[in-house]
């Protein structure tokens, strides 16, 4: 079974990515540290998702080397998410790594869902269906309830 698709309108989410935008430099000084932090951490050598032995890198961002799975496709970066690592970046109150995703008015985040998240799970949900599987949706806690 294969399931394609592409793409959401840009016009529903290009509102969300003003910051990209305006923001460039700061964003890309960010990443930089990050990918600086990372590359700190010691290296991966089986797949995060199926432990398959990795192979050859897919390709470099920033000095990282990605690996694809030869066996399960999975996407790996070449090194461990350690303690350090998620401290580092998710858990110090100076990185604050959800400011570039949370929204400041409520109305901003329904339609963050509407426009970005829920064409996810609807195509998830799609490419489940079209597997076979029988499932439900919640939709009042955006929730999927596999039956």
């Amino acid at each position: 079974m294969r399931v394609s698709k592409y793409s959401k309108p840009a016009s529903d989410v290009l509102g969300f990515k003003q910051d990209f935008f305006t923001k460039d430099q700061e964003l890309h000084k960010e990443n930089l540290r990050l990918a600086h932090i990372y590359g700190s951490q010691p290296r991966r050598d089986l797949c995060k998702n199926c432990g398959f032995k990795l192979d050859t890198p897919f390709f470099i961002k920033h000095d990282i080397e990605y690996y694809l799975c030869s066996r399960c496709t999975h996407l790996n970066g070449a090194h461990e998410d350690t303690d350090s690592y998620v401290e580092q970046v998710y858990l110090r109150p100076e990185s604050d790594y959800a400011k570039y995703y949370r929204s400041v008015e409520k109305q901003e985040y329904v339609d963050r869902v509407k426009k970005v998240y829920s064409p996810k799970v609807d195509f998830l949900l799609e490419c489940l269906l079209a597997d076979g599987r029988y499932l439900t949706r919640n939709i009042f806690a955006r929730k999927l309830i596999f039956c």
